[in-house]
């Protein structure tokens, strides 16, 4: 989706971008999986390299900042119409603000900031830049997704800051979320996570995904490009090739509409989906007609709890063992 140079609505995500120790690596690195081209640089962005799309500005890549010792991560940045005013939000909503509001030459004002279980977001006021002119289209910026211990406590803080509304993803309540922005703002997703796993101090983090056409081909150029396997644990290589080899054996028609969904709740699951897939720390433990994956012990062995499933007027529910 193309945007003209109008400001982005109010909370909604209007930019992405990663702080790295290598930017000219990663942007060859990212050149060859989605296919962004990259200006010549700028001595005067301080090495911050601005990603495009067929012309059409997508995401950006910078330096980490001397000695920060931080990790490599990907940024979401949220419209706001007034940075100071937002950045005073976030401290008197029980977030921090990590980077003081600052202008970026002409190109707009912005702040960094950390919610109150440490996932770093960033605010963004354009002017020369409103943000992505180029969005949810292969190769470019497609979805932002809160992963926090405790979604209740960040509804309540992102609600209060940027006017979002929620949609309950997945019952029980409290477990998933959509973020709904205003005006023509695209929905996200705020759902629970492991403390230990998020890169925030207080266990969150925010993830940014990217749109691709064939995911069993992105994998693959992840690889040849030099990309990072998963951790140890989730089986590496190995895991992924497995993943790919069994979505393939279930979409081999190339005729067929077919919709994929990927969910820890089985109450997700929609009427019609006709074939499942089970994971476990990369591995597939069970592939093939939902009716055959579905089953109590396989969903038991999955989540390690031993459960009880049930599959009632077109809607599949699992729940613990009494």
């Amino acid at each position: 989706m193309s945007r003209s140079a109008a400001p982005w609505p109010a909370g909604a995500p209007c930019w992405v971008d990663c702080q790295v120790d290598d930017p000219a690596r990663a942007a060859a690195f990212y050149a060859g999986l989605l296919g962004w081209g990259f200006g010549e640089h700028d001595a005067a962005t301080d090495g911050y390299l601005t990603a495009s799309l067929d012309g059409a500005k997508a995401a950006g890549i910078g330096p980490k900042a001397s000695g920060a010792g931080m990790p490599s991560v990907w940024h979401t940045y949220f419209a706001v119409d007034d940075v100071d005013a937002a950045a005073a939000s976030v401290a008197a909503t029980g977030g921090t603000v990590l980077m003081m509001p600052f202008n970026v030459g002409t190109s707009g004002r912005m702040a960094m900031a950390a919610d109150p279980r440490g996932a770093t977001f960033g605010l963004w006021r354009g002017t020369g830049l409103p943000g992505a002119d180029v969005t949810h289209r292969c190769g470019a910026y497609g979805w932002s997704e809160l992963r926090t211990p405790d979604t209740g406590r960040a509804a309540r803080f992102y609600e209060w800051l940027f006017g979002w509304a929620f949609a309950d993803a997945s019952p029980p309540a409290d477990d998933a979320w959509l973020f709904i922005p205003g005006g023509t703002g695209a929905p996200g997703g705020v759902v629970r996570f492991d403390p230990a796993a998020g890169a925030g101090a207080g266990g969150a983090s925010w993830a940014v995904g990217f749109l691709v056409a064939d995911l069993g081909t992105a994998l693959g150029r992840v690889d040849e490009l030099g990309g990072v396997d998963p951790p140890e644990g989730r089986d590496g290589t190995r895991g992924r090739e497995a993943l790919v080899a069994t979505l393939s054996e279930l979409c081999r028609d190339p005729h067929a509409p077919a919709t994929v969904l990927v969910t820890h709740h089985v109450e997700e699951i929609p009427d019609g989906i006709t074939h499942a897939l089970l994971l476990k720390q990369g591995r597939v433990l069970a592939a093939g007609p939902i009716d055959e994956v579905l089953t109590a012990d396989k969903l038991s062995a999955t989540f390690d709890i031993p459960l009880e499933v049930s599959h009632t007027n077109g809607r599949w529910s699992a729940r613990g063992k009494a």
